[in-house]
């Protein structure tokens, strides 16, 4: 970690935001720190996380929460899933969390969007973190998600495919 400075992070009550490559070459370096980190909030987002063997390691020693955000350049924050606790329990590959406050998100099949579990296909998010004005080429094969917001709330169709667990 040459050229990093960790200072900021030897104060209690810190909290981060760090791409998931970052927060793996932290949990693979924090071993050899000699002062210790006081972060309670980690926030990784822009790929699918794996828990490693070092990130439960770093989890465990720092304690601190984990958590991991999904959203794209159109819809910033769509999903939150926090991993507190012991990291050992923590699952390898982690879902990205469930919608935040104002936000939907469902799965474009082949027939309609839909949120129920079991389905595989790309993600349709709708709510007050899609851009307002957002236009995109093939926005007339979407069939609208059930709305359960208050207000005009435009859909978003990403090029992310996911599967909603069973």
């Amino acid at each position: 970690m040459r050229g990093c400075s960790w200072s900021s992070y030897r104060h209690p009550g810190s909290r981060s935001h760090i791409c998931l490559t970052v927060l793996n070459q932290l949990a693979l370096a924090a071993p050899a720190f000699s002062e210790p980190l006081y972060l309670t909030d980690v926030t990784t987002a822009g790929e699918p996380v794996k828990i490693t063997g070092a990130i439960r390691s770093f989890f465990r020693r720092i304690g601190a929460v984990l958590y991991n955000k999904y959203g794209s350049t159109e819809a910033q924050e769509v999903t939150s899933l926090e991993l507190a606790g012991d990291p050992e329990q923590w699952p390898d590959l982690p879902s990205a969390g469930v919608p935040i406050a104002g936000m939907e998100v469902g799965i474009l099949t082949s027939k309609r969007v839909s949120s129920d579990p079991g389905f595989e296909g790309r993600i349709v998010v709708k709510g007050c973190q899609v851009a307002m004005g957002y236009m995109q080429p093939d926005a007339d094969d979407l069939v609208p998600l059930p709305s359960a917001s208050t207000g005009v709330s435009d859909e978003y169709l990403t090029d992310d495919i996911r599967r909603h667990p069973p």
